[in-house]
């Protein structure tokens, strides 16, 4: 595979982690304004929150995965 490309992909999943991160933190601040709520109103955003943040811990293992097979060839990023 061609190294410029398996660096441009390297940056790209770079990217998508970095957003990733942002929407944990937005998640996180979503979940203190929840605690503020009465509990049987803010039981049903709990419970989606939780599942969007399952999600995306799954997507970021995979793209650190990826970055890391990228790495291990000897590509810098």
């Amino acid at each position: 595979m061609d190294v410029h490309l398996l660096r441009e992909e390297g940056r790209a999943i770079q990217s998508e982690l970095k957003q990733i991160s942002d929407i944990e933190n937005q998640a996180v601040g979503l979940k203190g304004i929840l605690d503020q709520l009465p509990r049987a109103h803010a039981s049903e955003f709990r419970s989606e929150i939780s599942g969007l943040a399952s999600q995306v811990k799954k997507e970021k293992r995979v793209l650190n995965s990826a970055l890391t097979k990228i790495v291990n060839y000897g590509v810098p990023i």
